[in-house]
C-alpha cells in the first residue's frame, strides 16, 4: 500500500512539472512574437481596400483594391516601414 502511494506522489510531481513546463514555453512564445510585431501605423493609398493580409519573415504583405488595380504592399512588421508596392496588371 505505501509503494502504491509513493508511485502515485512521483507521479502527480512528474505531472506537474511537466505542465509548468509547457506553460512557460508558451509565454517564450508569446514574448517572441511581441519582440517581432512592434508598433507602428501604416498609411494606405487614399481610397484602396484592404482584401487580405500575409505574414513572413517579419514582413506584412497586404493586398489592396485601388482605383488602379489590385496592389500588395509590402510592409516592416516590426515598425510599419513600407518597405515596396506591386501593381498587379493583367495583360
Amino acid at each position: 500500500m505505501t509503494t502504491l502511494l509513493v508511485v502515485g506522489l512521483i507521479a502527480l510531481v512528474f505531472g506537474m512539472a511537466r505542465t509548468a513546463k509547457q506553460m512557460s514555453e508558451k509565454g517564450k512564445a508569446k514574448a517572441v512574437i511581441q519582440d517581432v510585431v512592434g508598433e507602428g501605423e501604416i498609411s494606405l493609398p487614399a481610397g484602396s481596400r484592404l482584401l487580405s493580409t500575409t505574414a513572413d519573415q517579419g514582413r506584412l504583405f497586404l493586398t489592396l483594391d485601388t482605383d488602379d488595380g489590385q496592389m500588395i504592399l509590402i510592409v516592416d512588421a516590426s515598425d510599419g516601414r513600407e518597405l515596396g508596392r506591386l501593381l498587379l496588371n493583367q495583360e
